[in-house]
């Protein structure tokens, strides 16, 4: 008896020393679930460096002609490139968001909630924009229903759920001080400005909303008018102190941009496109000496007395036959002004989108509260001051200038070539923007398979999902070579390339 009393008072009594035994012994030090500032810092950077960082998206810049080839290759628009590692990090960070979202409903925090649903349709419209077709309605649900193989949506039912997101996250913004408040320090996005967020939210969705334009007139134009035509409502970013950019703040995160482009000796340097040179030399262009470098020889050849004027060329987009090569000393570079700031703030979104965005609607005969002509001016002179032009006689010059004036006749084609230099290093949204209003003009492009193919509609899917879900062989079927195959808002719009190859043209400024 005594060993069966003994046995039970031993029993109770580990059974009371244990009670809150989890609870006690839970490190504060080491949170098991991750605070949502954190949480939103993460993926911010993550997605930074995969969406918008030169160095990963290189393939699309020279695709766009911001910067151009110096030797040959047999096929332009090759891309033997990282796109599993974007491909990783999107659905990386997408689950992190998700994860930001479920948690700032359960803690009742709607601005968080709302900066993780906007931070997600911004990357799946990416997504959708590079690759066309994609996981979407099924996405993101394999943590909690085990769905490890989603389907694929179409871009078209895609991009309508997008701009309906977009809409209830601006709805969930609490703007009280002090209620649903967001820790800038954490959010190198919008610094905790929710303000800043309801407006890129509804500007982000005013660019959806165009992208449909040329396949969906009437959704894009009823989207649009409710967004330009109550923006008390809907406030969109009204001037460059509302741009969306991401802030690098110390040597430990600069824009790393910098890092292959801080010496003319770099064997990566990233030489400029000839499109780009044209477009800023042959008129004038005040954000010339902001975009571009001159040639090296000519610096040298200045700094010796031997030339008296500095030389601009571009590298083209392709050269016509493994013997035709560019020395990079000859080609302009991009600029100092860019290339050599360590903490240039890398545009997400900017009120000069924003203004040509209204100034295209505009042209299309939407009411969106203001002309073309005046949007359109209103663009370039934000993008002007954006780019550090502040020389208003240098800016009131150009656009008096033939080149800028606004011509009705040709307002698409003015108004999305200004959006193209406003843009210069945006690859990705440019390449969208390109393919669904085929301007501006590009340079020779014809080697290889895109003889045949032309420009490409898509970035190609990445091997992971090729060879990773079952369900891409519902999209397999309508591509060629994996970069061909209309998407859906651009389907009934061509590039316009020049057809043959032509040398690129040297200009010459004192200054």
């Amino acid at each position: 008896m005594k060993r069966i009393l003994y046995f039970l008072i031993i029993v109770v009594g580990l059974s009371a020393c244990t009670d809150g035994f989890d609870e006690l012994n839970k490190d504060p030090n080491r949170p098991i679930t991750a605070s949502m500032p954190s949480i939103m810092l993460s993926a911010q950077r993550t997605i930074t460096h995969t969406l918008l960082d030169d160095n990963n998206i290189w393939v699309a810049m020279t695709w766009v002609q911001y910067h151009g080839r110096l030797g040959y290759t047999e096929q332009v628009f090759d891309y033997d490139w990282n796109i599993d590692a974007i491909y990783n990090n999107e659905t990386y960070v997408l689950n992190n968001l998700e994860k930001l979202r479920k948690q700032a409903i359960e803690k009742k925090h709607l601005n968080y909630e709302a900066i993780a649903m906007i931070m997600e349709a911004w990357i799946f419209a990416n997504w959708t924009d590079m690759n066309g077709d994609i996981p979407y309605s099924e996405a993101l649900r394999g943590e909690e229903e085990r769905l490890l193989y989603p389907k694929y949506d179409s871009q078209e039912s895609i991009y309508k759920n997008l701009v309906l997101k977009l809409k209830e996250a601006a709805g969930k913004i609490d703007l009280n001080p002090g209620v649903a408040d967001v820790d800038g320090e954490s959010d190198i996005y919008g610094q905790g400005d929710m303000l800043k967020w309801k407006k890129f939210a509804n500007s982000l969705r005013a660019r959806l909303y165009l992208r449909m334009s040329e396949v969906d007139n009437a959704t894009a134009k009823a989207g649009l008018e409710e967004i330009f035509g109550d923006e008390d409502t809907y406030p969109v970013m009204e001037g460059n102190e509302d741009n969306v950019g991401v802030k690098f703040y110390s040597d430990a995160s600069p824009n790393r941009v910098t890092f292959v482009q801080q010496t003319r000796e770099n064997n990566n340097i990233r030489t400029v496109g000839s499109t780009v040179v044209d477009l800023l030399c042959e008129n004038n262009d005040p954000r010339r000496t902001i975009f571009l470098n001159p040639t090296e020889n000519s610096v040298d050849s200045v700094a010796e007395g031997i030339w008296t004027e500095y030389e601009y060329t571009g590298a083209p987009a392709a050269v016509p036959n493994p013997m035709a090569s560019f020395d990079r000393k000859k080609v302009s570079t991009v600029g100092d002004a860019i290339a050599l700031d360590w903490y240039r703030p890398i545009d997400v979104m900017t009120y000069s989108e924003v203004m040509f965005i209204k100034a295209e609607a505009a042209s299309k005969g939407y009411s969106v509260g203001e002309s073309a002509e005046a949007a359109y001016e209103a663009g370039i002179e934000a993008s002007m001051k954006k780019w550090g032009v502040i020389d208003e006689g240098a800016i009131s010059n150009y656009m008096a200038g033939a080149f800028a004036t606004f011509d009705v006749s040709k307002a698409k084609e003015q108004i999305l070539t200004q959006r193209y230099l406003d843009q210069f290093h945006q690859a990705l949204n440019t390449f969208a923007m390109l393919r669904r209003g085929g301007f501006p003009h590009l340079d020779f492009v014809s080697i290889g398979f895109s003889i045949e193919n032309g420009y490409p509609d898509r970035l190609p899917y990445s091997h992971n999902q090729r060879g990773g879900n079952p369900n891409f062989s519902s999209v397999e079927p309508q591509l060629t070579n994996n970069l061909w195959g209309n998407v859906w808002w651009a389907s009934e719009t061509e590039v316009v390339t020049s057809p043959a190859y032509v040398a690129p043209v040297k200009y010459k400024f004192s200054e």
